[in-house]
Formats: C-alpha cells, sequence, structure tokens
C-alpha cells in the first residue's frame, strides 16, 4: 500500500464484511455486519481457525482491507505453514504491509491492547483473537470483564473482530461450562460441530444468532479442503444434529412407512 491513502476515520463502520467464502456469506445475507463482534465456536479440529484465516486473507485481498492475526497458542511460522497450505500466503501480505501476525499472551494483550489496531499509518479493519479461551486458563476471576473490555477496544476502533473459542465437545450450542456470557456480548455467534451420521463423522455449521441482520437458520454441512472450507447443503433430512444426536426425520420416517421414499 502506498502512503498517498488517507487514513479511515475511526468511526462506526458501514455495510458488510464478507468472509469471501460464497455460501457461508449467503448464509450471513451478505458477510458479517462491519464492526459488529463476531464469535466463532467449535471443538479441535471443526475448522475454527481455517474460517478466521479465510476471513482475514479475503479480507485484505479482495476487499482491500488490512488484517491482524493475534494467536496465544501458536507461533507466526506455524499460521504461515497452516495458510500456504490452504493458498494463502501470509507472509507476502506482511511484507506489503497489509496484514500482520502477533504471537503474544493474554496478559501481554490485555495491558497493551493498541498493539492489534496499530497497523502503520492505517488501522486494522479485520481481527482475529486465537482463541479466547486463554484468557480462562490465565485468568480465571476476571474473564468476563476482560473480554468485554477487549470487545468494547475492538468496536470503538471500528474493526470487525472474530474471536475464536475452544468448545467441548460434547456440547449442544458448543459452551458448556465455559460460556461467562460470551453468546451474548457477541453480535455474531458461529457454532463448528462434528456430527455422526450412519457411522461417519461430517462437519457442521450453524449461526446462532447476528444481530440487525436477518441470517439463514438452516444447519449446513462443511467439508475442510486444500482450498479452504466449502459450505454443503443442510441435513434436511436428519433431527437433532445440533443436540448431538442426529436421526432421521420424522416425515422422512412416516413417508418410508407409506411407501414413499
Amino acid at each position: 500500500m502506498g502512503d498517498s491513502r488517507e487514513v479511515p476515520e475511526r468511526k462506526m463502520a458501514k455495510g458488510r464484511a464478507p468472509t469471501g467464502i460464497s455460501e457461508f456469506d449467503a448464509m450471513l445475507n451478505g458477510g458479517f455486519m462491519k464492526g459488529d463482534c463476531v464469535l466463532v465456536t467449535g471443538a479441535a479440529g471443526t475448522g475454527k481457525t481455517n474460517l478466521a484465516l479465510q476471513f482475514l486473507y479475503n479480507g485484505v485481498v479482495k476487499y482491500g482491507e488490512n488484517a491482524v492475526y493475534v494467536t496465544f497458542e501458536q507461533m507466526p511460522d506455524q499460521i504461515y505453514r497452516d495458510a500456504k497450505n490452504l493458498g494463502m500466503n501470509l507472509e507476502k501480505l506482511e511484507e506489503e504491509n497489509r496484514l500482520k501476525v502477533i504471537s503474544t499472551s493474554p496478559d501481554v494483550l490485555v495491558q497493551n491492547q493498541d498493539m492489534i489496531s496499530e497497523f502503520s499509518s492505517e488501522r486494522a479493519e479485520r481481527i482475529v483473537i486465537d482463541s479466547i479461551s486463554y484468557f480462562e486458563l490465565s485468568r480465571k476471576n476476571s474473564v468476563r470483564d476482560e473480554i468485554y473490555t477487549l470487545i468494547r477496544y475492538l468496536k470503538t476502533k471500528g474493526a470487525t473482530s472474530m474471536l475464536l473459542h475452544e468448545a467441548q465437545a460434547d456440547t449442544a450450542h458448543g459452551f458448556g461450562s465455559y460460556d461467562h456470557g460470551l453468546s451474548f456480548l457477541a453480535d455474531t455467534v458461529v457454532v463448528l460441530k462434528y456430527v455422526e451420521i450412519e457411522s461417519a463423522i461430517r462437519r457442521a455449521v450453524a449461526i446462532l444468532k447476528m444481530r440487525g441482520s436477518d441470517h439463514e437458520k438452516t444447519l449446513r454441512e462443511i467439508r475442510i479442503t486444500s482450498k479452504g472450507i466449502e459450505v454443503g447443503g443442510s441435513f434436511e433430512q436428519w433431527e437433532g444434529v445440533l443436540s448431538g444426536a442426529p436421526h432421521k426425520s420424522f416425515a422422512l420416517r412416516v413417508s418410508k412407512a407409506f411407501g414413499g421414499i
């Protein structure tokens, strides 16, 4: 980016922040609301990091927005490697001063929140925090207050933020005992889940809430490919998928009982 670009005013953003994943953006009615805080919760391996990387990379390459990836658990080289395996060259974007990867700790982040919004002469417009579950490990007594403060800070900067949350695999909505009001604090809540159907493990995505916008309520299948996340069809023949106990829908069972398909 050249130095001739004007620094955007730090005010409430308007419009949408698409992820660049076409079917997922359709579920979001065009993308996340700009300036909102998005909570993505799911068990290990459900696709949280892949979704976050695509959200940031496409934000830079397709939509011209600066991006920051803050990680508490991996070194930058690991993030570069994982992104490269999905066809995303983050190192090149860093060289161009359009993206940066920060490896730090919750303690340091709480003490210096400006480290994630100071982006050379410009501001970060997309920010990922991976993952806020580390706040619980290091700061058990003030988790909710500190995450609330972080969310408010990101909003004052006008950034569209994505907070990743390591969920318990056996809970319906992904939170279990670790909620701390997160589902209330976030503007949008996305759940990624494993589901077992006919002895096969599949992945699913659902949008539990989205303030200020309509969104698709259908539970959709997702696949993690060499090009990233792809969103497939719904589990329309199944009930109880989100609860972790899927079974053929009542309508389908009745149809079969009376000679239907």
